[in-house]
């Protein structure tokens, strides 16, 4: 009887699964599977690995006291983004973030905001650089790009997928984000703020509250400091007027716009301020305020004995050394202190400062450092000192050095590279260790502080790269919060290599080369097998292991844009910060651990050496290679606008710094000109070359494909057969070596596109035989069966797969949902899976239902599935039961003989997706048997107050299920409540006589109910 069941239910799936009209499959028309990101479908620009427990250039911090557990706020600046932990005492290495504000989730990154097409979140952050809270808990960011400070009510106490904004300073609506409100440079008043630089040079916001609870906030551009009364700020609402103005004496003009910040003797001024980037008060109420302007950097101290008013000077100096002597001008701060250090220098950009008690704290960005002074009323007089000397210096051996982490010390936990802002409470500084991309914790108090012992943004105290580097991340550029049409315009970036089935990554930003073993099974946030350039995967440092970028290394790297492998398996790296190319002997044979040797360098006389002149032996910024036939290495240098050539000899190898043997794009070897011509080139970058020698060359600025003939023997200055012009800042050229076809990255207009091989090309007008939306790519190649493989914008590698769509097979197509245990139907487009029509029952061994057939795999994440059924253009499978219930899981069809991937795409995923089968695309015939076990049908009706048996999918993996592609033995039954549909009403609990897998049948759903009396008769009633 089960063996006649089975047969009957196989019957019915058949129908059900095949009948209907297929998905539109979409061929090459998205990446359906992504290295560095975790999510394809998520479009971030985030660097590195963005997860919520990881920090990008953190600007600000504040500790929230007035909250129970001393909540933790820090502006993660470059992420766009405000990150809160809810206990700051709990707060350590790795400790994900509670709540992320700004964005809407923790792996999103791109700048926020007001914007025309409403796709931004409005109340969404574009580099913040200020965080402060209120007595009760409301929180203040300075949102500087949108120009505006907005109050979030005591963020943890709403809903965190919506949270509220009450109040918005400096824009008359939250979808309003100009500079003044619209009005320009000149268009100051006391409702205006005016935050941003392009480019964010010099932004930086910084607020403060002051005993009576006004808030005080430094109007950087507008060269100014205004105060907001607590009325306003209780009032709420949007575009508060401020009360007060520092820095001029009318709110619609400042001393700053037309004083000329170049004239030393400003830096005496106390009525003055050019860039305000920091403000605090102390226990007295005494105002300071940090300025910044070229060739000084000082704080301004304004005294209580008298009240404040428009325009009021300050009373005192901080950072300048010395008032200037005999009527000549003060000169700039680092001529009267060596380096800029010392005690009372505050040199810097952007940092702002903190004042905890009496004590003044100061970041000192560029002198990598923190100062500490006494009290003001400790001060000695500005007759005898015109600047107080501090007291204590923090992140340095003493106040005459300054260099990064603690004297050029690789990163640990008692250093700095930028310190932006600090936090002191109790016994602790909290540091914003701003280009370490970090949070040290501090223990100490007054002018004594100790080692951090705890760090925040980062794994360990000797990490330091921008968010999270585990060797599953990739930095190609920046996280474009300025034009992303300016990436056309930059060096960096990035290249692939593919070596039989390995593949090799540039990483350029974090200085190393990532390399992985199989293209066939690499998948989101998979690790590399191995990495050149570092000592390890969570390497960042340029010219590993010292760091220095002017110090080159034998081993390490210094933003390397290319890669490329020779025929023998050994990979080139064109280490482009180092002007050199280095060659590694088959780095998968290696067994060394840490730096790997190169055992090659052209473009300098030595691994240590650096000379930049234009000569046959010496490069400037090498940034593409390619090889001849015959074994030659070609070389495209992009600052000197040629391409070198460096001959291999007959019978023997290159030697260190050879000189190359002819040039292109230049008359000689010392030429370096840029032009327009056949034979000149523009910032040429990556150089393609084909089976016949022919030499392809992307030029960035010149916005064209060169082609040249016969490569290996062209003389020096040589001229292009033909150019393909017209393109976007074109970043790459790769040409099929089975084909002939030239694809060019085509990146300011955000596709990569595919021409006819170079001896079919028309003269004239060039048409694309195929165009892919890409976002800004910057590199491609394709894998040994063809498919391509991009590296774009967002910091990723893109796999572009033939696509699938994966549906729920019992369901009408455009319901997509599926659960563990669920019948599943993938569509491909005609012949995406081969030209062999199997179902399971017509492999050696059907039972348990086998996870291969027809040499064909499904995987879902890292599960094989059990495969029903497999035709050239859909395959039916059984969800594995350990499969995710919920986001969305990849899901692969691969030929097991040969690994090769044959499509890609991504289930939704859920912990039920119920369905009954039947037939007609999922609108037909349900699949149900009659009381005596017939087949109900029209022509065969079940009776009311009989029992029928429903087989429907989608139940979910059960406690005591059996493993996959396993018969179920017995009765398992499902958990909750369950609801049946008969025609228009609800079936009573006690008709449903049974729910649970179905005895003998693989991952089948099985229902028994009683059909009620009140069932109307009819040839067609309703199920569900």
């Amino acid at each position: 009887m089960k063996s006649n069941l089975l047969m009957r239910f196989l019957a019915f799936a058949v129908v059900a699964m095949t009948a209907g009209a297929q998905p539109t499959v979409l061929m090459n028309g998205a990446p359906t599977r992504v290295l560095g990101q975790a999510k394809p479908n998520v479009l971030t620009g985030g660097v590195n690995l963005v997860e919520g427990r990881e920090l990008y250039n953190p600007q600000s911090l504040w500790v929230d006291v007035a909250s129970a557990t001393s909540i933790l706020y820090v502006a993660d600046t470059r992420n766009n983004r405000v990150l809160a932990w809810k206990n700051s005492a709990s707060a350590n290495a790795g400790t994900p973030a509670d709540l992320v504000i700004g964005q809407r989730d923790l792996q999103s990154t791109a700048a926020q905001g007001p914007d025309p097409s409403g796709t931004r979140l409005a109340s969404g952050f574009n580099t913040p650089t200020g965080v402060i809270t209120d007595a009760v808990g409301n929180l203040y960011v300075a949102d500087t790009g949108n120009n505006r400070i907005l109050r979030f009510p005591k963020p943890f106490e709403q809903n965190a997928e919506l949270l509220q904004v009450d109040l918005v300073i400096g824009q008359r609506s939250i979808n309003e984000n100009q500079l003044n409100q619209g009005n320009g440079q000149q268009g100051m008043s006391e409702t205006s703020l005016f935050l941003s630089q392009p480019f964010g040079t010099f932004q930086r916001a910084s607020m403060a509250f002051d005993l009576q609870r006004n808030l005080w906030v430094t109007d950087s551009q507008n060269h100014r400091v205004l105060r907001y009364p607590v009325a306003a700020l209780t009032r709420g609402g949007f575009a508060p007027a401020a009360d007060l103005v520092l820095g001029g004496t009318e709110f619609t003009a400042s001393l700053g716009r037309n004083a000329p910040p170049f004239f030393a003797d400003i830096a005496t001024r106390k009525d003055y301020l050019w860039i305000p980037t920091g403000i605090g008060f102390d226990s007295r109420g005494r105002l300071f305020v940090r300025d910044w302007a070229p060739g000084f950097s000082r704080v301004l101290a304004w005294d209580v004995t008298t009240p404040f008013f428009n325009g009021k000077p300050a009373n005192r100096i901080v950072g300048i050394p010395s008032l200037p002597t005999n009527g000549q001008p003060l000169l700039p701060i680092n001529e009267y202190v060596a380096g800029g250090y010392g005690q009372g220098s505050v040199e810097g950009v952007r940092p702002g400062l903190f004042v905890f008690g009496p004590n003044l704290y100061v970041p000192d960005l560029n002198n990598n450092r923190i100062l500490i002074f006494d009290s003001f009323d400790n001060w000695p007089a500005e007759t005898t000192r015109v600047s107080p000397p501090a007291r204590s210096v923090i992140g340095q051996d003493s106040f005459n050095v300054g260099r990064a982490n603690r004297n050029g010390i690789p990163v640990g936990n008692n250093g700095f590279s930028q310190p932006g802002a600090i936090w002191v409470g109790g016994a602790e500084m909290f540091v914003a260790d701003t280009q370490n991309n970090r949070i040290l914790v501090m223990p100490g108090r007054d002018f004594a502080f100790n080692a951090a012992t705890r760090v925040i943004g980062q794994t360990g105290f000797t990490q330091n790269g921008a968010n999270l580097v585990e060797g599953k991340e990739f930095y190609f550029l920046d996280g474009f919060t300025g034009d992303r049409q300016a990436v056309g315009l930059q060096l960096a970036g990035t290249c692939l290599a593919i070596d039989g089935d390995r593949m090799y990554v540039a990483d350029s930003q974090n200085n190393r080369v990532l390399g992985f073993a199989d293209v066939r099974r690499v998948k989101p946030l998979d690790s590399a097998n191995l990495v050149i350039g570092q000592a390890d995967l969570s390497g960042t440092i340029p010219n590993a292991p010292g760091g220095e970028f002017g110090a080159t290394s034998e081993r390490g790297l210094n933003g390397p844009t290319c890669v490329a492998t020779d025929k023998d398996g050994n990979l080139w790296v064109a280490d482009t910060g180092n002007s050199r190319v280095l060659r590694f002997p088959r780095p998968f044979d290696q067994t060394a651990t840490g730096l790997r040797q190169p055992n090659l360098v052209l473009g300098q006389s030595s691994l240590t050496g650096r000379s930049t002149d234009p000569t046959s032996r010496t490069m400037r910024s090498p940034a593409g290679i390619a090889f001849l036939s015959d074994g030659s290495v070609l070389v495209s240098d992009y600052a000197h606008n040629r391409v070198l050539r460096f001959r291999k000899p007959t019978n023997g190898d290159f030697q260190n710094g050879q000189a190359a043997d002819g040039v292109f794009g230049q008359a000689n070897f010392t030429d370096n000109a840029p032009g327009v011509t056949l034979n000149r080139f523009r910032a040429p970058k990556s150089i393609a070359t084909d089976s016949d020698d022919r030499l392809y060359v992307a030029e960035v600025l010149g916005k064209r494909v060169l082609m040249f003939s016969e490569a290996g023997t062209a003389a020096s200055n040589a001229t292009a057969r033909q150019d393909i012009s017209g393109l976007g800042d074109p970043q790459a050229v790769y040409v099929n070596p089975q084909t002939g076809d030239i694809w060019i990255a085509d990146t300011s207009s955000q596709r990569i596109i595919r021409v006819l091989p170079f001896n079919q090309l028309p003269t004239g007008t060039i048409n694309t035989e195929q165009v892919i939306g890409s976002p800004f790519p910057l590199a491609m190649a394709l894998d040994r069966f063809g498919n391509l493989i991009a590296a774009d914008s967002f910091n990723r590698v893109a796999f572009y797969y033939p696509s699938i769509r994966v549906l729920n097979s019992a369901r009408d197509a455009q319901r997509a949902q599926v659960a563990p245990f669920t019948y599943a139907a993938i569509y491909g487009a005609t012949g995406a899976f081969g030209e062999v029509t199997r179902l399971f029952t017509e492999e050696p061994n059907p039972i348990p239902m086998p996870k291969i057939v027809a040499d064909t795999r499904v995987l879902v994440g890292d599960l094989s599935a059990p495969i029903h059924f497999v035709s050239p253009s859909q395959i039916n499978f059984i969800v594995p039961k350990d499969a995710p219930t919920a986001g969305i899981v990849d899901v692969i069809v691969e030929r097991v003989s040969t690994g090769q991937v044959l499509a890609a795409g991504f289930a939704e995923m859920d912990v039920v997706a119920p369905a009954v089968f039947a037939g007609a695309g999922g609108r037909g015939q349900a699949a149900v048997l009659n009381q005596d076990n017939s087949i109900n049908s029209p022509s065969n009706p079940a009776a009311r107050g009989t029992i029928i048996t429903i087989y429907a999918t989608g139940l979910g993996a059960l406690p005591g299920s059996p493993a996959d592609g396993v018969p179920t033995a017995g009765a398992i039954l499902t958990t909750g409540m369950l609801q049946v549909i008969i025609g228009t009403g609800f079936v009573p609990a006690a008709n449903i006589k049974y729910s649970g897998l179905a005895p003998g049948l693989i991952s089948v759903w099985q229902i028994n109910v009683e059909i009620p009396g009140s069932v109307p008769p009819g040839n067609t009633t309703s199920l569900g």
